[in-house]
């Protein structure tokens, strides 16, 4: 909601539905065989932007199902002297609470143990962005993260050795993460784009991370385009992840929760968009409100540690 020429409003409103064995009712009682569970939230944020000095900062506040969050940000954009060069600086401050749901046979004896349900996480952005000729540009971006708090999950159990009942998992208090992006956009043709993207990843829990990208869109007509895509992504373990009934007593931080175990994984599948053509038309239809663009993407995911999934995900543009 545009304010005035300054400032915005935004909120926005979700609700996943969705099936899952391990985060079932974690909120009542212990994990029950696949069902379904809602996770909904509330986001709301005010932006403001001074054109002339291309300063922006934004405040916001969301409210999800196991979480509070606040955030605060700013972002200052210089642009080169032809406008074919731009580099970007900005930062983010999220201030969560978590609310801490522990499995249920354990509830007695591991509530006292945690100190915080408080969770900082401070973001700096780097991205250069460089116009090489007609037919490419580039950016370089960089994003240093530094999370501090409550950074495991309440209800993930550990198994140890020798021992019946698990414990919940426990992440060090402190977690650096830097990842450095380069991203190419070759316009082949008036119709046809190649986009690449290559991500190395580093955090202090010893994850090193390779992941490339190639999206190739290719306008079939002015209202049609069609997009394949392609991701592949590896990754090393955290020095604490051990699967399940391997952690030996004495451990001081510990986790099986196999996103932070070592793993290779590909993405890959089509989008579709397209852009209708009576929008063209609208000052003479004098709508106020149209949809401006519709996409589909179907999607498949493989990881080597036997994961696979289908997503299909469509998306309405509405405009005035």
């Amino acid at each position: 909601i545009p304010l005035d020429s300054a400032n915005k409003l935004a909120l926005d409103v979700a609700a996943n539905i969705y099936t899952s064995a391990s985060t079932d009712m974690i909120d009542a009682r212990m994990s029950s065989a696949s069902s379904r569970d809602t996770r909904s939230s509330i986001n709301f944020a005010w932006d403001r932007f001074r054109p002339r000095s291309n300063w922006t900062w934004k405040a916001g506040a969301s409210v999800e199902s196991d979480y509070l969050s606040l955030s605060f940000g700013s972002g200052w954009t210089i642009n080169g002297q032809e406008e074919n060069n731009s580099f970007h600086v900005s930062g983010q401050v999220f201030l969560d609470r978590w609310i801490l749901y522990f499995p249920a046979e354990l509830r007695d004896t591991i509530q006292p143990t945690v100190s915080t349900d408080k969770r900082r996480s401070y973001n700096l952005n780097l991205t250069y962005q460089q116009i090489i000729n007609q037919r490419l540009n580039a950016s370089v971006s960089t994003d240093l993260n530094c999370q501090r708090g409550f950074l495991s999950t309440p209800f993930h159990r550990v198994y140890f050795q020798g021992e019946i009942l698990p414990r919940i998992e426990n992440f060090p208090s402190n977690r650096w993460k830097l990842p450095v992006g380069l991203r190419l956009n070759y316009f082949a043709t008036n119709h046809l784009i190649f986009r690449l993207f290559y991500r190395y990843y580093w955090d202090s829990f010893n994850i090193r991370a390779h992941t490339f990208n190639l999206e190739i869109p290719l306008k079939l007509h002015m209202a049609w385009t069609i997009s394949p895509f392609y991701r592949f992504h590896r990754q090393t373990a955290a020095d604490f992840f051990l699967p399940f009934g391997e952690h030996q007593d004495g451990a001081l931080f510990y986790t099986s929760d196999f996103d932070l175990s070592a793993f290779s994984s590909q993405k890959f599948g089509l989008g579709l968009r397209y852009i209708p053509l009576w929008q063209l038309s609208k000052a003479e239809a004098r709508l106020q409100w149209e949809i401006s663009a519709i996409s589909l993407r179907l999607s498949h995911y493989r990881r080597s540690d036997g994961l696979k999934s289908w997503s299909l995900s469509t998306l309405f543009s509405i405009s005035n």
